[in-house]
């Protein structure tokens, strides 16, 4: 698939689009009007995106994606758990 097509390529068979290259990925994860998870999904499936990453850090976007991302990011504690 030449990088030439442009950032994102149709694919016909079966029905994606194909970003190829790095900074083009880049590109499409910035580019929420375009990209966006809200839009279809991310995944190659109805099922994967409704059953398997609805909710997650992955499929979301804006305010729910920060806070995921922040709760996900702490660095856990080192030593025995402590009651809060």
């Amino acid at each position: 698939m030449p990088r030439s097509l442009g950032p994102a390529v149709p694919l016909e068979e079966p029905g994606i689009r194909a970003v190829p290259g790095h900074a083009a990925a880049q590109g499409a994860l910035k580019d929420l009007d375009t990209f966006s998870c809200s839009i279809g999904g991310i995944a190659l499936t109805q099922l994967a995106n409704a059953e398997i990453l609805f909710g997650t850090v992955l499929a979301t976007y804006g305010e729910q994606h920060s806070r995921l991302r922040r709760v996900l990011s702490r660095q856990p504690a080192s030593g025995p758990a402590s009651p809060r």
